[in-house]
């Protein structure tokens, strides 16, 4: 049985505005979003986008239609060791220097540009930033690590 997989976007955070009740973060993107400042996970997530901000790194974002932030992911980063077909679902995927296996569904609506990835990852041995979603390790999104400098102006982070 698949699990439910929340789709988050690795995205760099460029300013964030706390007010009151919410916070509004604004994403190199291009992209904003606001995120409550009261909840239960809230507290963290808001530590996770100032930490993206603070060292230049991405975080994974999940919006709603009014563009609400429902939900933030920390992203990691690392070289892909293997990628092995598995059955129908998908790919089974290893780093070098994370612990467990990782899965790419196959009904992943970005299935073949992170394909892509883990294969030139693999052929080029490049380092990927990626995020995950459930206690499976579902690969939700993945691009590659770059140099910070990219950061100091508004171009697209992913070639």
């Amino acid at each position: 049985m698949l699990e439910t997989v929340v789709l988050m976007k690795l995205l760099f955070v460029r300013e964030i505005q706390a007010l009151p009740v919410e916070t509004v973060v604004v994403f190199f993107e291009g992209r904003h979003g606001v995120i409550s400042n009261l909840g239960e996970d809230n507290e963290y997530w808001i530590r996770l986008l100032q930490n993206s901000l603070d060292h230049k790194q991405p975080v994974g974002i999940a919006f709603d239609e009014q563009g609400r932030i429902t939900k933030v992911g920390r992203a990691d980063n690392d070289l892909v060791f293997q990628a092995t077909q598995n059955r129908d679902e998908g790919l089974e995927v290893w780093f070098l220097g994370h612990d467990g296996t990782f899965h790419l569904r196959r009904d992943h609506p970005d299935f073949e540009r992170i394909k892509g990835i883990l294969e030139d990852s693999i052929a080029e041995n490049r380092p990927v930033w990626f995020v995950t979603s459930g206690p499976r390790l579902i690969l939700v999104d993945m691009i590659w690590v770059q140099d910070k400098a990219y950061l100091k102006d508004n171009r697209q982070h992913n070639p």
